[in-house]
């Protein structure tokens, strides 16, 4: 299996660092300020602002969808409240 030297980036973690440039096989390799790994965010100030707000923003958009299932089930069972004593008492009369 070959190595891909394209996909390698740098990131600087230190403050002190003087962000020196490195290059593998002839090929400079790029610096990252963040990188996703394994499903976790890591940015070079070693912060997790972004981490979390990918989290809230998901957890958003499942409640929404919660929210719309439980207004879907209450209307329907209002629907089915109110539409169930017209047919009960339509069946009395035939």
């Amino acid at each position: 299996m070959l190595f891909n030297v394209e996909q390698c980036n740098v990131m600087h973690i230190c403050y002190n660092n003087c962000c020196a440039e490195y290059d593998m096989d002839g090929n400079k390799l790029e610096t990252a300020a963040e990188e996703k790994d394994l499903g976790v965010m890591v940015s070079d100030n070693l912060k997790c602002n972004k981490q979390c707000s990918e989290a809230v923003i998901k957890q958003i958009k499942y409640l929404a969808i919660l929210q719309k299932l439980s207004v879907i089930r209450t209307l329907l069972s209002l629907h089915l409240i109110t539409n169930r004593p017209i047919t009960s008492c339509s069946r009395n009369f035939m």
